[in-house]
């Protein structure tokens, strides 16, 4: 089982991804493209069957999204506490 963003050119899902998070992230509140980021593809590799993924770039997407609301809710939480990721 192989994870088609270690089968395909992870340097081009990472551009891509930055991207996408860097249109959404709010620099002001602190959020930072790197962690998130970061996050996204530790999610990622950590998929059960990622031979299933039929449209990658869909799910690396929808799993970036995914990370930037959970970020958000905990920092909605505890706002002043550094937050980190339980998985």
């Amino acid at each position: 089982m192989t994870s088609p963003f270690l089968q395909g050119n992870f340097a081009e899902y990472d551009v891509k991804l930055r991207s996408y998070l860097g249109k959404r992230v709010c620099h002001q509140a602190g959020e930072s493209v790197d962690e998130l980021a970061q996050r996204t593809w530790i999610r990622l590799l950590m998929v059960k069957n990622p031979d299933r993924i039929q449209e990658p770039l869909a799910y690396l997407y929808t799993t970036a999204a995914s990370v930037l609301v959970d970020y958000r809710a905990e920092r909605a939480k505890h706002p002043h506490a550094p937050v980190r990721e339980d998985s």
